[in-house]
């Protein structure tokens, strides 16, 4: 493995566990999305709080596909 490759695996690495970490974090429930002095309470649209964590997963399958491919 060149010195580029280990950099780019390590680079994958971290997205990789900032999305488990995310994904996993029992606070995840109570998640709001704030934009300025706006706030949306995650356990009020279900059907929102799904998508991103359908995006999570499908996002931590892609970049753990791309570290296989290194």
């Amino acid at each position: 493995m060149t010195k580029e490759q280990l950099e780019k695996a390590n680079e994958i690495n971290r997205k990789i566990e900032v999305l488990r970490g995310f994904r996993y974090d029992p606070e995840f429930v109570y998640m709001k999305l704030t934009i300025g002095e706006k706030s949306l309470d995650l356990s009020s649209f279900q059907d929102l709080k799904d998508l991103i964590l359908g995006y999570l997963s499908d996002k931590t399958a892609e970049l753990e596909k791309q570290l296989e491919e290194l």
